[in-house]
């Protein structure tokens, strides 16, 4: 009975010691991202709520109902160019990025529609594919 007994205490401190050894090890692999930089964006864009980077440049968009634009920013925030687009999108909560095909997606929350715009070749010249 005691060996029996000595086994089962064994064998349990070993998967206990055995689990406690794989969360550290997991706990080790989670490293909390640590920001090296931060910056402020100007009151021309309200209410930032999507951010992507495309062909060197970063695009930003508002989730704001008065917010009809796709705004271009510079890597401290600064405003390099808005471009409009038609004020029948709304709730606006994402933007992504096709570089190969130089296209813009951005995605309408409660319509469920993605609606992809091509690089403008000058101000005010998207054209639009949706996609909905």
């Amino acid at each position: 009975f005691f060996v029996s007994m000595h086994k089962y205490v064994l064998n349990t401190f070993l998967v206990l010691f055995s689990l406690f050894v794989l969360f550290c090890a997991a706990h080790d692999k989670i490293q909390p991202l640590q920001p090296f930089y931060a910056t402020l964006f100007e009151d021309s864009i309200p209410e930032p709520s999507g951010l992507t980077y495309c062909n060197g440049r970063l695009f930003v968009i508002c989730d704001r109902k008065s917010c009809h634009y796709i705004y271009e920013i510079d890597e401290f925030g600064n405003l390099v160019m808005q471009w409009g687009f038609d004020s029948s999108l709304r709730d606006i909560e994402s933007v992504a990025c096709d570089p190969v095909n130089n296209v813009i997606y951005i995605a309408q929350e409660e319509a469920k529609v993605v609606t992809a715009f091509r690089f403008p070749l000058q101000e005010g010249d998207w054209d639009v594919d949706d996609f909905g």
